[in-house]
């Protein structure tokens, strides 16, 4: 899993001041509470503690990665604190630690705490990323961050998620914070040519400085009835997705030829014909 789709922004606190390891435990717990991951503290610390006894999660470098698989771990999570002072948490280089990730895995699944583990501490050996993370100024900057680094260092592994897609048109938009709430989107150049809707440029601005056109993606979202003959896409409000920091915005198009209700059926059917893909044949979900 990726590191943005299990850290909120309610999970992240920077310039925290704590003056030992069991309350910096303390914080990264209540990080998980607000954001909504665990749903008892005490419960979940026992299984945190527990693990710190069988070694110190302190794996040097100012870094710490505390974790636990438990029965009070509602969802997959993570929490992140910076402490610009440290503080000692019985590190293994006897240092203190200033980088704290905390990894919430439920009881029952897979070891979603290990592969977020391996993840991190891939991404956590490169000094720049610790060096930026620590100067973030706030919370969207801090994923901001860890968007960035994550895609440079696994730019393979995304790349084979991009190929995939290809023959997979039609696709879900699922939010983050509310999991139930999802969209059907679909690439326009499958429906029109030349798609190029005329959108305010402020809207673009909010997708992060110094934007590049070959980091934006657009899509529009579909309406599709139980009678598939009558399904539709909204040509007028296209998603942009800007891929460098995750970031996205829902637009209006002035463009008066890009209606709400576009009639997609027979001209999906025909190009996904002549790209040899089936209608509907496969769905994925695409987390931002």
């Amino acid at each position: 899993m990726r590191i943005r789709e299990l850290l909120k922004k309610e999970g992240i606190a920077l310039g925290v001041k704590v003056d030992s390891k069991d309350a910096a435990i303390d914080y990264l717990i209540d990080l998980h509470a607000k954001s909504g991951n665990i749903t008892d503290k005490a419960e979940f610390k026992k299984g945190i503690l527990a693990r710190e006894e069988s070694g110190s999660t302190g794996v040097g470098e100012g870094i710490a990665i505390p974790h636990s698989k438990n029965a009070a771990v509602k969802q997959p999570g993570l929490a992140a604190m910076t402490v610009p002072d440290g503080v000692d948490y019985d590190s293994l280089d006897g240092q203190p630690a200033n980088l704290f990730f905390m990894i919430a895995a439920p009881e029952k699944g897979a070891d979603v705490h290990l592969e977020v583990l391996s993840r991190l501490s891939m991404l956590l050996m490169d000094e720049n990323f610790r060096a930026e993370l620590l100067a973030a100024k706030n919370a969207d900057q801090f994923l901001d961050i860890c968007s960035k680094y994550e895609m440079e260092k696994f730019a393979d592994e995304l790349g084979e998620a991009t190929e995939d897609k290809k023959e997979k048109p039609i696709m879900w938009l699922q939010s983050l914070d509310e999991q139930a709430l999802a969209l059907p989107i679909i690439k326009p150049e499958y429906i029109v040519d030349e798609y190029a809707p005329d959108v305010e440029d402020e809207l673009v601005y909010k997708l992060g400085e110094n934007v590049k056109s070959d980091d934006l993606m657009i899509f529009v979202t579909m309406t599709v009835p139980s009678d598939l003959t009558k399904m539709t896409c909204n040509l007028k409000a296209p998603i942009i997705i800007n891929t460098a920091t995750m970031k996205a915005v829902q637009a209006v198009a002035a463009n008066e030829d890009y209606v709400v209700r576009f009639p997609v059926y027979n001209l999906l059917k025909e190009s996904l014909n002549l790209l040899n893909i089936t209608l509907f044949s496969v769905q994925s979900i695409n987390s931002f």
